[in-house]
């Protein structure tokens, strides 16, 4: 079975989930590479411990976004984009900064921009072309030669 093809731009596409080393749960809503709107903390029992508003985006295959919740917490997220489209990072508390806390996606992300599969095209991987010849009108034998003139 063939590879996919590679990505060189991801975006997101729909309900993204991510899960924190510290327990929670953050989601939100965003489609393309900007992220933008409501974004909610769930705790480990899945109940809401947290509202905010969620702004950033992708670019290529890194991730970087801000969540300002409600509470006073400036989440900060980085990170980089598998080949699955699976996010991984790390996140901070920009407006009270402490522990760094690692981060995973819950869900892929979408290919913006799927790469071509097969070669692309170069001076030494274009088709072949088959020589052009013009056609010779059919021969009733052989042409009658000129006399040779002798001094």
């Amino acid at each position: 079975m063939p590879l996919a093809p590679a990505c060189d731009q991801f975006q997101f596409i729909g309900d993204y989930s991510l899960h924190q080393a510290n327990g929670f749960t953050v989601q939100f809503r965003s489609t393309g590479p900007d992220a933008g709107g409501s974004a909610s903390a769930l705790d480990s029992t899945g109940k809401t411990a947290m509202t905010g508003t969620v702004s950033g985006g992708i670019n290529g295959t890194r991730i970087d976004f801000t969540i300002q919740w409600g509470s006073g917490p400036r989440g900060h997220y980085t990170g980089l984009i598998d080949a699955d489209g699976f996010a991984r990072g790390t996140t901070v508390d920009e407006a009270h900064p402490g522990p760094i806390t690692n981060w995973g996606g819950n869900v892929p992300l979408g290919c913006a921009t799927p790469q071509p599969t097969g070669p692309r095209p170069g001076p030494n991987n274009g088709p072949v072309l088959a020589p052009t010849t013009t056609p010779q009108a059919p021969s009733a034998g052989p042409k009658p030669t000129a006399p040779s003139r002798q001094p």
